[in-house]
């Protein structure tokens, strides 16, 4: 985004200072090895690609617990994607919550090892979100798997996560597998997140903004 305002509108300051988080939750690497559930976290719109990671997991060992998907904001969401899943035969590897408050949220993503961010190739995705799901995965060391686009592989930075090719769910069953099989990839991940994740914090985010205007 910031690229792309810096072409239209040369004669500007520009920071990039990206969506923060409240707190950091620590876990115990062995703990967080074993746990089972992914989480999608979101809006249930037409710039997100669920029906992609459905076919995911009709393809995905059965080790692994649930899908849980943190979002719907009314019934017509929900049943639309409980249909879904019963028409691909996943029925019983999803649960949706529907909308749920931020305290909740972190609740979840306490039994949680793998974290997705499955978006549509649009100009929208493509350009202008910072998906706030991921600050998310972050602030609990959250591994994630994205779609392979370049707001995603941005943050990504090869240190975060794995990127699948868009609309493919056997590449999305195949990165989702590695980071569940490959412990050494996985705790690497995880640390890298938590190094990261301290750069998040809001206050840090408002002393890096304070700084910006008062240099300009």
């Amino acid at each position: 985004m910031k690229n792309l305002y810096k072409n239209h509108f040369r004669n500007q300051n520009y920071l990039m200072a990206r969506t923060g988080i409240n707190k950091i939750y620590r876990y115990d690497l062995e703990k967080i090895i074993s746990k089972k559930d992914i989480a999608y976290i979101g809006a249930l719109g037409n710039r997100k690609d669920l029906e992609t990671v459905f076919k995911s997991l009709k393809l995905i060992d059965e080790k692994f617990g649930k899908l849980i998907i943190i979002g719907g904001t009314n019934d017509k969401q929900i049943n639309y994607y409980n249909n879904l899943a019963e028409k691909i035969g996943i029925e019983d590897k999803i649960r949706i919550t529907g909308w749920v408050e931020r305290k909740e949220i972190d609740e979840i993503l306490k039994s949680v090892k793998i974290g997705l961010v499955p978006l549509k190739d649009n100009f929208f995705n493509r350009n202008l979100t910072s998906p706030i799901k991921i600050f998310n995965y972050f602030s609990h060391g959250i591994p994630f798997v994205g779609t392979d686009l370049l707001s995603i592989k941005e943050i990504l930075n090869q240190k975060y996560g794995l990127l699948y090719k868009t609309r493919n769910s056997k590449d999305l069953a195949n990165k989702i597998e590695v980071l569940n099989e490959d412990k050494d990839l996985y705790l690497k991940i995880v640390n890298n997140i938590y190094d990261f994740s301290e750069q998040l914090l809001w206050r840090k985010r408002g002393s890096k903004i304070l700084n910006f205007i008062d240099e300009i």
